[in-house]
């Protein structure tokens, strides 16, 4: 299972480094599959409870002068939002990756 479906599927937000590394290489390409113009993705993120492990707090992609985000809402559920000059156009709550791909195909961003 991929670290971004188990982030989708089971609410999980604790990763160790290698994923990631595994799941900014996944959203990095789905996105620029769909999308022309895309930026690196940025991650934040906070210790985990161990020291091998880190709390992804958000993870970030530029799509034009879009930005697609990925992040837990405040009841710690897994969510897309959709910001254009800093409004946010759309909430998005995937339950899986396939969910979540067909967000991603279904965006409609010059």
């Amino acid at each position: 299972m991929s670290a971004l479906n188990d982030f989708y599927e089971n609410s999980k937000f604790e990763f160790t480094e290698l994923e990631l590394d595994e799941m900014e290489n996944e959203f990095l390409e789905i996105v620029s599959n769909k999308f022309k113009n895309t930026s690196e993705v940025d991650f934040d993120c906070d210790e985990g409870n161990s020291e091998d492990t880190f709390w992804l707090t958000q993870m970030k992609i530029n799509v034009s002068s879009y930005e697609i985000i990925v992040r837990g809402d405040n009841d710690g559920i897994p969510v897309i939002d959709i910001v254009h000059d800093s409004n946010i156009l759309g909430v998005y709550y995937p339950k899986n990756i396939s969910e979540f791909l067909n967000y991603i195909n279904e965006l409609n961003i010059k």
